[in-house]
C-alpha cells in the first residue's frame, strides 16, 4: 500500500519502492484533505467538498467521479464506494 501525505497544494505519495511529489489543487485537494480528515460519507464530501446539500448530492457523481478519476491519475490511489461511504484502496491519507 502507499501513504499520501496531503498538505498545502502537495501530496506526497510514499510506498514500499519510491516516493512521489505531486501538486494538487481544488477539488481533489479539497477532497484528499476530507478523507485526511475523516470524512467519509457520500453525503458528508458533497457538502464539504462542492457545498452542496445532502438532497441534492445524488444529482452530481459525475463531479465525484471526475474528481476520483483525477486523482488516480495523480496519485496512482484508486477509491471505493460502497453503501455511501467513500475509502482509498490500498492507501493511507494522512
Amino acid at each position: 500500500g502507499s501513504i499520501l501525505l496531503v498538505d498545502e497544494g502537495l501530496l506526497v505519495r510514499v510506498d514500499p519502492w519510491r516516493s512521489e511529489v505531486s501538486t494538487l489543487s481544488g477539488r481533489p485537494l479539497d477532497f484528499a484533505r476530507a478523507i485526511r480528515d475523516g470524512i467519509r460519507s457520500k453525503d458528508s464530501i458533497f457538502e464539504r467538498v462542492w457545498n452542496l446539500s445532502r438532497d441534492r448530492a445524488h444529482r452530481h457523481d459525475g463531479l465525484l467521479r471526475m474528481t476520483l478519476t483525477r486523482l488516480r491519475e495523480t496519485t496512482g490511489v484508486g477509491f471505493r464506494s460502497r453503501d455511501g461511504v467513500i475509502s482509498p484502496e490500498n492507501a493511507l491519507i494522512v
